[in-house]
């Protein structure tokens, strides 16, 4: 059982509650964890959801070049688009890198 160094333990002192005390201290792995199974299904509603949500700004994006007497419309449907772009790349790959850096950030003992 690996102790905690008294820095890291002031450091997170405020944050236990009346009766809590550190057990154990340890680093999580800094690794992408990828499992499968247990990642399958938002794989494939991430994937379709970044795909459709392309899709969308590219079909927008072509409507807004093609006619340019629906130009108002097609401004809107590129906006409206926008933020369903930026979930789908969240979902597909930024949710790694949110977690790495979670995990850079967790506070380790030595």
């Amino acid at each position: 059982m690996s102790s905690i160094d008294q820095a890291s333990l002031k450091e997170i002192q405020p944050e236990l509650m009346g009766g809590e005390h550190v057990l154990w201290a340890g680093c999580p792995s800094t690794r992408i964890i990828f499992q499968w199974k247990a990642h399958e299904p938002l794989v494939m509603f991430s994937l379709i959801w970044g795909g459709f949500a392309i899709a969308w700004e590219a079909l927008a994006i072509w409507s807004l070049c093609s006619t340019l007497n629906h130009t108002g419309r097609s401004i809107l449907m590129i906006l409206w688009g926008i933020p369903f772009v930026l979930m789908g790349q969240y979902l597909i790959w930024g949710r790694f890198f949110f977690d790495a850096q979670k995990k850079r950030r967790t506070l380790c003992g030595n």
